[in-house]
């Protein structure tokens, strides 16, 4: 299959993470403390930050032009979309505008984009084929307040000192669940080889998370379905991996590690048996301190599912 191939199939994503003694996901409406459900007390990351991890990592490592990007002006202030948007329409006035942004910009293909361009111009309304919903920690985790102080030269050389209050948690396991949808593929033009670099962004973009809040991300389960029917789809993939603690023991807020969970693909195994004649390709990648129920590592279980008839298949990046 070509990789420059407009997708044809409906897919679903599946991604588990996990964090060590940072902020995941700050809120700055409320001190920038990590975002927590109240009714629940498990962690929330919101779909606008994974995003941001996939655009970081194709700008940074696979050269990709991305429109939703921190580009600073003249005067030391950030560009609106808006701004972005017309620096690519006043270089090639000829082209429409919708069209300009998908050729152009990947983060466009994948998301979508609704920009504003003022009254003489329509603007771009673009709906996304990749959408994800919030993750959510596996667990209840805590925000912990942690304060330390600073130093710098004031002007007379005199040394200043600050203090700031940081928030973070200890540990946390992080679902999220995704779809492509074909047909608003085809509007946004996204190709086969923008859904691998989808996929790396997803894995390699999470591992590369380097800011001093968000360093100890740990990718640690990738799964993609593609299907090979119009319209069809299981539905929300993530919840057929039932998660679970090896000691039950265990109270949520003192999980420090992977090595405490088992991740049971046994429901997801029986949705796809059902109808596995509807399924084109399963992907899969899994770090390799990621434990299975029944399977000695995740080579183990792709060869027993391809036993099966199952088609599934490492991913290599």
């Amino acid at each position: 299959m070509s990789k420059n191939k407009l997708i044809e199939n409906r897919a679903e994503l599946a991604f588990f993470y996990d964090v060590r003694d940072n902020n995941p996901n700050g809120d700055p409406l409320a001190e920038n403390k990590p975002r927590i459900d109240e009714e629940t007390g498990l962690g929330i990351v919101t779909d606008v930050r994974l995003k941001r991890t996939i655009r970081d990592y194709l700008r940074d490592y696979e050269n990709q032009v991305i429109l939703i990007d921190e580009f600073e002006k003249d005067d030391g202030t950030i560009k609106m979309a808006r701004e972005r948007a017309q620096d690519f329409i006043e270089k090639n006035e000829n082209v429409d505008p919708a069209d300009l942004l998908i050729e152009n910009c990947i983060d466009v293909r994948l998301f979508g984009c609704a920009i504003p361009l003022g009254e003489k111009m329509k603007s771009i309304q673009l709906t996304g084929p990749v959408q994800f919903n919030f993750g959510r920690s596996i667990h209840k985790v805590e925000p912990i307040l942690l304060q330390g102080t600073g130093a710098f030269a004031g002007k007379q050389k005199a040394m200043q000192r600050t203090f700031r209050n940081d928030y973070i948690i200890h540990y946390g396991l992080y679902r999220f669940y995704g779809i492509i949808n074909e047909k608003l593929g085809a509007i946004t033009k996204l190709t086969n080889e923008d859904l691998e670099l989808l996929l790396k962004g997803l894995w390699k973009g999470t591992e590369r998370l380097q800011s001093r809040s968000k360093v100890g991300h740990s990718p640690r389960l990738l799964i993609k379905l593609e299907y090979n029917e119009s319209e069809y789809f299981i539905g929300q993939i993530d919840k057929l991996i039932k998660i679970s603690k090896k000691d039950q023991s265990v109270d949520d807020l003192a999980l420090r590690d992977i090595s405490e969970f088992l991740f049971d693909m046994g429901p997801l195994k029986e949705s796809v048996i059902q109808d596995v004649s509807k399924i084109k390709k399963i992907f899969i990648k899994a770090h390799p301190s990621t434990e299975f129920k029944g399977y000695k590592d995740i080579l183990n279980l792709i060869n027993d599912w391809k036993s099966q008839n199952i088609p599934i298949e490492n991913l290599d990046f």
